[in-house]
């Protein structure tokens, strides 16, 4: 690991330095170069590269709900592909399921750090802003981009904050995290820039927040958690791991290998979030498993709510409690439901609850 030079303040632009400035452009030109390969390509080059794809969707869903809305990510549109070229606006049923997804996982994390919880892991995370977002509600600043703080006080502090996905995904999140000036300040501890970044470029480390490179389906689970504890992680405090559409790319036997692994390893009283979809005989579950076969993705998914359930009690999770998608949207209050509706109509709520009712979250605990 290699020391990163010293991250600054955010400063006016006419302050920067023509150095700070042309770094940012090269990133900028890289990123322009990567989004047009993901774009001109009729297919991509392994079913691998398609699941690393997936990372930019999740990045766009984001910024669409983001910028119209939703709720209120500034992170994702700090990306450089959103001054580069603005994803189209994204159908009103995809972003009331991003904004479930999102709205869910932000919640679940929320508890966990308002019980005390002060680690969390995300496996597979991609472009996700979520570790910003929450460091930036630490600050209890309402100057701050995230509009979050006011509803986490009281929370514990974020001791660590985990993430790992593909290489090819991590160089350009390390990239990017270091090249803006809006995040490069929640990345730090304290006052202190304490953060490095690999030889390869593709990790990137500070005190309390790690990003590791690798992938999760050939990996070994116990190489990759003594990573992340060479890194600061404390496996015997309880930590919430993040699995977000994660074990839909995972044979089962890599599944069962990484489920059993956390649930004998992490402290008793750590937690895990799932978010997958269902996908048995329905015709949305067939039309589904073309779309990701049309895409070059090979799948693994569960074919009922049942089945999921199962798999994680034979690996060891107690208190195994699956949802639809569909259920965690029929819980938001009225007004909030009304605002959705101020910021974009949605006349489809039939196919809402189609859609919604294929994906599951998934809560779990050890003992």
């Amino acid at each position: 690991m290699k020391k990163m030079a010293q991250f600054s303040e955010p400063s006016p632009k006419a302050s920067r330095s023509t150095a700070a400035e042309s770094s940012r452009d090269a990133l900028a030109s890289r990123l322009r170069r990567n989004a047009k390969t993901r774009q001109s390509s009729q297919q991509p080059r392994s079913s691998q590269q398609a699941v690393q794809w997936t990372a930019y969707d999740a990045l766009t869903s984001r910024q669409s709900c983001s910028n119209l809305g939703y709720f209120n990510d500034p992170f994702s549109l700090l990306h450089p592909s959103w001054k580069l070229a603005p994803p189209a606006q994204k159908n009103p049923i995809i972003d009331r399921g991003t904004y479930v997804r999102f709205r869910t996982i932000k919640e679940t994390i929320r508890a966990w750090s308002q019980n005390k919880g002060q680690q969390v892991i995300s496996l597979g995370c991609g472009m996700d802003t979520m570790a910003m977002l929450v460091m930036a509600s630490e600050t209890h600043d309402e100057g701050t981009p995230t509009a979050t703080s006011h509803e986490d006080k009281g929370a514990a502090r974020l001791r660590f904050w985990g993430e790992v996905d593909f290489p090819e995904v991590t160089k350009e999140k390390v990239q990017w995290l270091t090249h803006c000036d809006e995040i490069h300040q929640y990345l730090k501890s304290g006052d202190e820039d304490d953060a490095l970044v690999s030889d390869d470029g593709s990790e990137l480390r500070t005190r309390r927040y790690c990003l590791l490179s690798g992938d999760l389906a050939e990996a070994q689970s116990s190489d990759m958690f003594g990573r992340f504890q060479a890194a600061g992680w404390d496996k015997s405090l309880q930590t919430l791991f993040i699995a977000e559409c994660l074990l839909l790319y995972l044979r089962p036997a890599v599944k069962d290998t990484l489920l059993t692994y956390l649930s004998q390893n992490a402290a008793p009283g750590s937690m895990i979030i799932s978010f997958e979809p269902i996908l048995g005989s329905s015709p949305f579950s067939r039309t589904m498993r073309e779309n990701m076969a049309s895409r070059k993705l090979d799948i693994f998914p569960e074919s009922s709510k049942e089945s999921l359930k199962e798999r994680f009690e034979n690996c060891g999770w107690e208190q195994v409690i699956p949802a639809t998608a569909w259920s965690k949207y029929q819980q938001i209050e009225q007004p909030e439901l009304a605002r959705l509706n101020r910021v974009e109509v949605l006349d489809e709520v039939e196919e809402l609850q189609l859609m919604l009712s294929h994906y599951f979250f998934v809560t779990a605990k050890t003992t």
